[in-house]
């Protein structure tokens, strides 16, 4: 099968943390025989190749078209639609398209208030979002058309959900298909009883969604505790409110802020060195760090919220928490009880490779481009 994938943030030597879950699902489509091309739309620079993936960049609608003519997909994988995409390029071309639905151009703009100062810039994006929301509307109006080949996949239950509310249509037909972990990369590997004392919290501190604020608050409950100084914490993003929310760390000997972003190599060898994951969210359609590092064996701590349930089981593969001090508790627990620090790390590695290992996600998602080709 010929696959043409759409991504506007394609990842590159330069972007490391692009759309790394799309890239996966591009070296699984390959691994397994079939001929993937990859567009980053609208896209000014050269085409490039990244950990052996050809990325071709297009700057406007016309290269595009023409590209699209040229490679004559049998199917094309949209990650992150567009508005202009139906009427400029599902409709006219009239090749089978399965869409992904991931969040940010699904939900409305209430639900991310948490990140937005009302002000001019404020209605601008309240009023793009409301115009984007239509125009989802009518992607999933044209999907259940029948004959179209417009196939729509939601990466959580939670994910399809709310974008059905958002914009006032009852959505079907649909899939619910994780996002791919790879399982190879990060590999479970039995964490001795000493790293339940070792946190980790790989995050962007470029938006407010993550809540790293509430982590911080969390360590700065515990440094109040008598096990403080038996916990090691490191620290590791990049963003606006990295430098500002980390401050108050500054001084404490058993905690290591790294500022700057990693490869997945150094992902797992920091998933390596710890044995819990501290990731709480304000909201999250999924959570692909925190699924990389239950792939690993690290328990993850995280919020009970979004789509956050659908992955996580408190008590059985992590914790789910609410507020910082219930966070601290869980760090708390976990440490005072290793037998439960080495039951949860099993079954968080084991439950992620059964509900979103790419051995898992990456032929069902096959399966359902075939399908839709051949209709």
């Amino acid at each position: 099968m010929k696959i043409l994938v759409f991504d506007i943030n394609y990842p590159s030597d330069t972007n490391l943390y692009g759309d790394v879950f799309v890239h996966a699902r591009v070296k699984g489509y390959i691994e397994r025989g079939h001929q993937v091309h990859v567009l980053a739309f609208f896209t000014r620079g050269e085409s490039y190749s990244f950990e052996g993936v050809a990325v071709t960049c297009v700057s406007n609608l016309e290269d595009l078209q023409r590209t699209i003519r040229t490679i004559a997909p049998d199917v094309i994988a949209i990650h992150f639609f567009q508005g202009w995409m139906l009427e400029k390029l599902v409709k006219p071309l009239e090749i089978p398209v399965v869409v992904w639905v991931h969040g940010g151009e699904a939900l409305g703009w209430y639900r991310r208030l948490f990140d937005f100062r009302v002000n001019r810039q404020f209605a601008r994006y309240a009023a793009v979002n409301t115009l984007q929301l239509s125009r989802m509307r009518r992607l999933y109006r044209h999907a259940r058309t029948g004959g179209t080949r417009t196939a729509l996949v939601f990466v959580s239950r939670w994910m399809r959900n709310v974008a059905a509310a958002d914009t006032l249509f009852d959505i079907e037909p649909y899939a619910i298909i994780a996002n791919p972990i790879d399982t190879e990369i990060f590999r479970f590997q039995e964490k001795d009883p000493a790293m339940r004392g070792r946190v980790l919290l790989i995050r962007s501190f470029d938006s407010r969604k993550y809540a790293n604020d509430l982590a911080i608050r969390a360590i700065l409950d515990l440094s109040k505790t008598a096990a403080f100084e038996r916990l090691f914490f490191t620290i590791v993003g990049s963003g606006r409110y990295f430098r500002d929310l980390t401050r108050p760390l500054r001084d404490f000997t058993n905690i290591t802020l790294i500022e700057r972003f990693l490869t997945r190599d150094a992902i797992q060898e920091l998933h390596a060195q710890h044995g819990v994951f501290l990731c709480p969210t304000r909201q999250d359609a999924q959570g692909v760090s925190m699924c990389e590092a239950m792939s690993s064996g690290l328990v993850p701590i995280t919020s009970n919220n979004t789509a956050i349930p659908e992955f996580v089981k408190d008590g059985v593969n992590g914790f789910l928490c609410r507020t910082p001090t219930d966070l601290a508790r869980a760090i708390s627990s976990i440490w005072e009880n290793p037998d439960q620090f080495q039951r949860l790390s099993r079954e968080a590695a084991r439950s992620i490779s059964v509900k979103a290992g790419a051995s898992t996600v990456i032929p069902l998602e096959l399966s359902l481009m075939q399908q839709t080709a051949l209709q």
